[in-house]
């Protein structure tokens, strides 16, 4: 039995709001969603609540959007089933140390997106910042730096990690914040954000949250993070002003960047550019030059680029021309 009804618009949309007493919910009706509200709520709390959901579906929609008509897609997709593939499998191994070829999507020793195994944080990260976390992290561990020993992290921040993978980062980062703060996991493939919910639920910590999405167009609000951290991703994106767009766009002024990402060594760029080499963290490296004006041109500003003593690629079979660097800038007050 339907005891209200209502015709109202929510975001552009004509609904139908309709209450029935025999299942006691709010429901609208509205092109593509069908969406019932939480039990006793007034229908003025159920169209606010239908909004919500209708501005997420249409979210959903322009993502779809954007995706189909992105020049870079078939690079982005190849980096995403890459990734995932390797959630998937760190999540049902047991952790042995080993280096499997076939799963790697790096070059051997030290280098940035090896084989899901913890002897790749071993190497990056002191044993004392890995004391505690889960083996799934640190197996899911496929950066070439540590930007949180070099961030200078306060407590209270707000902490944004760009392709935050297994959660490594954003945990020693957590910690680092403290209570006060709040640190925030961006990544684009749905395997990497379940592995590192999993992981974040193990440790019990209520200062962490992951969000899906791409770093070129982040569904995340303006001036929201003090800073941003990122750990051998900004290099596979193929769209790394949108990235340096985005990411000065959800700084708050007066907010940083800590990046450790792969450069190249010379002008001349990465020695390979096949799509094999973008998901190995090599064909999307770019020399330094080239990265600071894009830096540049996104309105950063005491931009600093060092080599961080992380990965060095440039003895990979064949050479690469790349290597590890530490990225730093800040947003003007």
């Amino acid at each position: 039995m339907i005891k209200d009804i209502r015709q109202v618009e929510v975001k552009g949309y004509q609904v139908e709001v309709f209450y029935s007493g025999e299942d006691e919910a709010y429901v609208a009706n509205v092109p593509a969603l069908t969406y019932c509200s939480a039990f006793g709520e007034t229908a003025e709390e159920a169209i606010k609540e239908i909004g919500v959901a209708i501005e997420g579906w249409l979210e959903v929609q322009r993502d779809e959007e954007y995706r189909k008509n992105d020049p870079n897609n078939e690079i982005k997709e190849l980096v995403r089933d890459r990734y995932g593939a390797v959630a998937q499998q760190v999540i049902g191994i047991p952790l042995v140390g080993h280096n499997d070829c076939e799963v790697g999507v790096g070059c051997g020793e030290g280098g940035c997106c090896d084989a899901p195994d913890d002897s790749h944080a071993l190497r990056l990260y002191a044993s004392g910042e890995l004391e505690g976390l889960p083996a799934e992290a640190m197996a899911a561990s496929l950066g070439c730096g540590n930007p949180t020993a070099l961030a200078g992290l306060q407590a209270g921040e707000r902490v944004l990690d760009l392709g935050s993978g297994g959660g490594i980062d954003c945990f020693l980062a957590a910690r680092q914040v403290g209570a006060a703060g709040r640190v925030t996991g961006l990544d684009m493939t749905p395997f990497m954000i379940e592995l590192a919910m999993q992981n974040a639920e193990k440790l019990g910590l209520q200062n962490v949250e992951f969000v899906q999405g791409d770093m070129e167009r982040m569904p995340l609000p303006d001036a929201a993070y003090d800073v941003i951290i990122s750990n051998c991703v900004v290099n596979l994106s193929p769209d790394k002003d949108a990235v340096f767009s985005e990411s000065f766009r959800v700084l708050a002024p007066g907010g940083r960047i800590h990046l450790s990402d792969i450069l190249a060594l010379t002008p001349d760029g990465p020695a390979a550019t096949n799509s094999d080499a973008w998901v190995t963290c090599i064909a999307g490296a770019e020399y330094r030059e080239v990265y600071l004006e894009r830096l540049q041109r996104a309105g950063f500003a005491d931009i600093e680029i060092a080599s961080d003593g992380g990965a060095d690629l440039s003895a990979c079979p064949p050479p690469t021309n790349t290597a590890s660097f530490l990225v730093t800038a800040r947003k003007p007050a």
